[in-house]
């Protein structure tokens, strides 16, 4: 930064001693004119000389993360949906991960998996099939084959 602004007070040092050196006319003219050019390309070399790769690099880094927190931010709002919709239908102490991806700006819930170790049934529910009540409510919820769902524990 310092021989940029150096070479700049140089260029227009040295235009000033040629404009007091030469009598007016046209080599006065003329060498104004390359010395305007020359300080014109001294004053934009540092925008030459920057590296572009570097922000198009640091644009790929933030899209990336931007990505990942919108897919977390899906994947906690679908486990929270789940969660909610099961204890509203007394099924509490119930465990939910999602896996999922997102390309081309379009989210996909790959697998659900239900942890029951800690399933808490109240009412009605002690005498039915746990999973398979689990399993309808989460189709039902969410619109998700059965295959993807994995209910264990």
């Amino acid at each position: 930064m310092s021989s940029w602004l150096l070479s700049i007070v140089g260029i227009v040092f040295l235009s000033v001693l040629i404009d007091l050196i030469y009598p007016n006319g046209k080599t006065n003219s003329f060498c104004k004119t390359i010395f305007g050019i020359f300080a014109v390309i001294v004053m934009i070399s540092p925008i030459l000389k920057f590296d572009f790769n570097a922000i198009r690099n640091s644009n790929e880094i933030i899209d990336a993360e931007l990505t990942n927190n919108i897919m977390n931010a899906k994947n906690e709002y679908y486990k929270l949906k789940i969660e909610d919709i099961l204890k509203s239908n007394n099924i509490e102490g119930v465990s939910v991960e999602i896996e999922s991806n997102l390309e081309d700006n379009v989210f996909e819930i790959e697998n659900i998996y239900v942890d029951t170790t800690n399933i808490v049934l109240t009412n009605d529910l002690t005498h039915t099939n746990k999973y398979e009540v689990i399993l309808q409510k989460i189709i039902n919820a969410i619109n998700i084959d059965s295959e993807r769902i994995i209910i264990y524990g």
